[in-house]
């Protein structure tokens, strides 16, 4: 079992993999690619991995996303009076 914590709201969401979960790893990351039948928001969350018994196995920072993982490419350097609104997410 799956438990995301959102890190912005805290709203908890519970996940009970039916099959294998497909993965795909290289020497920075590792993606999983999951069918969850409800929505869960973009974002960040940490990712508790429980066993059938909920004894913890292990917990993970995960970013969510519904589209292709964000390229470093498309990460800009901060610079001020360039116009353009910088993201910010509060850790609450």
């Amino acid at each position: 079992m799956l438990n995301f914590t959102n890190q912005y709201t805290q709203k908890v969401y519970v996940y009970t993999p039916f099959a294998p979960l497909a993965t795909s790893t290289n020497g920075r990351a590792t993606q999983m690619y999951l069918q969850i039948p409800v929505t869960i928001p973009i974002g960040t969350y940490i990712v508790d991995f429980l066993s059938t018994a909920d004894v913890l196995l292990a917990t993970q920072l995960a970013y969510i996303s519904g589209t292709d993982v964000i390229g470093e490419d498309d990460f800009k350097a901060y610079t001020t009076g360039d116009g353009e609104a910088d993201l910010v997410y509060p850790n609450i």
